[in-house]
């Protein structure tokens, strides 16, 4: 499961039908860490898929805290699912 990438912990938090993602890198390391986001998005999306539900990608968001100058640094368009981009 995508909990448990290598070198990278993606935390999880639900609260009824909503669930979000988190983990924590440094603005150089995101191009590296993102794939393995998106990566863990796409196996809830097989994992719903399988019992039936489905990953409403028009909700699916993206929000990244830090220092102004360092979120300079970082390119969302790297955040895609389902082939579109996460807001």
């Amino acid at each position: 499961m995508c909990l448990s990438l290598p070198h990278v912990t993606v935390g999880a938090h639900s609260y009824a039908d909503d669930t979000q993602l988190y983990l924590h890198t440094t603005a150089d390391n995101y191009e590296a860490t993102f794939p393995r986001l998106v990566s863990c998005i796409d196996d809830i999306g097989h994992w719903m898929s399988s019992y039936r539900l489905k990953l409403n990608s028009n909700k699916t968001q993206f929000t990244c805290f830090g220092m102004q100058y360092q979120l300079a640094k970082i390119d969302s368009s790297h955040l895609l699912t389902n082939n579109s981009a996460v807001d």
